[in-house]
């Protein structure tokens, strides 16, 4: 009787890099960041049951020369399809029992695979492993530090001791091929960044599949947002989910997601603001200052927690610099569900996969 198994794990890491060569400067980080995490796998000594594949998804050359440089199989496909696609194509060609999958722009801990495998051989493991970002990094950008800060507490739930995530994400994730195969992969149709993880990851616990959080299995993660690229992106992706939250009806799941209270309050205490500042503009409103003073003391209390987060993991300094940004996000939150509304309700767009 076999107590410890070595699983086969197949490691796919999809990758796309504009061909356009107005995208070569903006490429550049992005490449150098694809290299840490091509080399972050290949420095892999403590488990050496695994095959690497790499997808190009109609990637750029320099790309491929980043790639090649690594003794991984590179698929390469001949049209730009899709993060999702590109990753349905990975699992395809895996010859593992466990697929890893990881975004081009992380760094994986030395003992991922050790950890997949510990977790594989535990009886009681549903078969999907949700891996985290690192909040040890500190990011000069401040536009990074609070992303990778609102990922950690919210999608990653740094604070919290649950076992389980109710959100699945693509950047660090390992699942059984044939659980994998049995709830029919990625929809192929998400396009880009789109929320085809979060997709799936519903798909799974619908069908009674348990998320498992290993915080241990943690990576750095590469960003490099300016403003307009957050809000841009921000927008892209939120709008994207709020279509898709629409059409399979889980916005309902998506409130009830753990630590995501606080978000949704603050949501709505940032449109009351908005509604309170229009008003004042057509007609004197009663006891305005009070009130506008209020509603942002009441929006600074819903964010305590994240913030003392913040200030514990970095510092005071950090902490006030991001403030703004919360106000924004939950703004971008009101922008993509109105759209959402708007395009589902009026104009019968069902989701971004039309």
């Amino acid at each position: 009787m076999i107590l410890y198994k070595k699983h086969k794990i197949s490691i796919v890491v999809p990758f796309f890099f504009s061909n356009k060569k107005d995208n070569k400067h903006k490429d550049g980080f992005a490449l150098v960041s694809f290299n840490k995490c091509l080399l972050a796998i290949s420095r892999i000594k403590n488990y050496n049951n695994y095959e690497v594949i790499l997808v190009s998804d109609n990637s750029s050359k320099e790309s491929i020369s980043v790639a090649e440089k690594y003794p991984f199989k590179i698929k390469k496909l001949k049209k730009n399809f899709g993060a999702a696609y590109a990753r349905n194509k990975g699992a395809i060609e895996a010859k593992g029992e466990v697929l890893l999958f990881i975004d081009s722009d992380v760094e994986i801990h030395p003992k991922t695979l050790q950890i997949i495998n510990k977790y594989n051989n535990n009886k009681k493991f549903s078969g999907v492993l949700q891996g985290v970002y690192s909040h040890k990094p500190d990011y000069k950008n401040i536009i990074n530090q609070y992303l990778q800060s609102y990922w950690c507490y919210y999608i990653f739930l740094a604070t919290n001791v649950n076992k389980y995530t109710q959100i699945l994400c693509s950047c660090l994730f390992s699942i059984k091929k044939d659980i994998f195969f049995k709830v029919g992969m990625f929809n192929r149709g998400f396009k880009k960044a789109d929320p085809e993880d979060l997709h799936l990851g519903y798909r799974l616990i619908e069908k009674g599949y348990k998320i498992s959080l290993g915080r241990k299995m943690s990576c750095k993660h590469h960003i490099n947002l300016t403003l307009y690229t957050f809000i841009k992106r921000t927008l892209r992706i939120h709008y994207n989910e709020c279509l898709m939250h629409l059409r399979d009806s889980t916005l309902i799941t998506k409130i009830r997601t753990i630590n995501y209270n606080s978000i949704i309050l603050g949501i709505v205490l940032i449109f009351l603001l908005i509604s309170l500042s229009i008003s004042s503009f057509f007609y004197p409103v009663s006891h305005f200052r009070e009130i506008f003073i209020v509603l942002n003391f009441l929006f600074l209390l819903t964010n305590i927690l994240f913030l003392k987060f913040i200030l514990i993991e970095k510092n005071f300094f950090i902490a006030l610099k991001i403030i703004p940004l919360i106000y924004l996000h939950r703004f971008l939150f009101i922008i993509c569900f109105f759209l959402g509304i708007v395009s589902f309700y009026i104009f019968k767009k069902k989701s971004s996969i039309n």
